[in-house]
């Protein structure tokens, strides 16, 4: 819940700086576009009780962040960095992927309800 909060707290703060930006409302438009649907689905992501449905909504994230870094950042290193963020997260998410996977084989669930009452082996739940 708290990081609900933040988020709604945080996205309005983004949005009055973007019109600190000096260019044209058709990029403006755009930003808020973009980041709007970044806050949709982290609201989402917070908001979901279940693995794959969080992976699947944290994936997600990556599309809008790579045109707000990408597009909007602030030096000519941003298309490396929008480059960067993506291949980083998408290659660390695959870790993740595997241990919800892990966890679906051997819980036969992936709702975070059920799994909060199952306790696992110390090395897997150093692992996943």
């Amino acid at each position: 819940m708290l990081m609900i909060i933040l988020t709604t707290f945080l996205t309005p703060i983004c949005i009055f700086l973007a019109f600190s930006m000096n260019a044209s409302k058709k990029k403006i438009k755009n930003y808020l576009i973009c980041f709007f649907a970044l806050e949709s689905i982290l609201l989402g992501v917070f908001a979901s009780l279940d693995l794959l449905v969080f992976y699947i909504l944290f994936e997600a994230i990556l599309i809008p962040m790579y045109f707000i870094v990408g597009i909007y950042g602030s030096r000519s290193r941003k298309v490396r960095a929008s480059y960067l963020l993506f291949i980083y997260t998408l290659f660390s998410s695959i870790l993740m992927l595997l241990s919800i996977i892990y966890i679906f084989i051997n819980c036969g669930t992936t709702s975070l309800l059920i799994l909060s009452g199952i306790h696992f082996e110390p090395v897997v739940e150093t692992f996943c």
